[in-house]
């Protein structure tokens, strides 16, 4: 779980290539964003809101909860200055 936890940026991706990862990330584990909504707690619309760029800002609770459920950093999947 630590992994979950640190904010480091190896790489400065543009938040179009993010939203890939996030949707890549998603699909490589069978995730609809249906199922990603269950998993999370977050309201459909939002999450699919979320992924398309529509809302560019997550909240960190957001972005916690979305890297656990992908078994991912936060940081391999949101730049810092998207994340509030």
């Amino acid at each position: 779980m630590d992994n979950i936890l640190r904010f480091y940026w190896p790489i400065f991706l543009p938040f179009s290539l993010l939203l890939t990862a996030l949707r890549d990330r998603r699909i490589s584990l069978g995730y609809t964003q249906e199922k990603m909504s269950e998993i999370t707690g977050i309201e459909h619309t939002k999450y699919t809101r979320i992924e398309n760029g529509s809302i560019n800002r997550v909240s960190v609770d957001d972005a916690f909860i979305i890297a656990k459920a992908l078994n991912a950093t936060i940081g391999s999947i949101f730049m810092t200055n998207d994340v509030y």
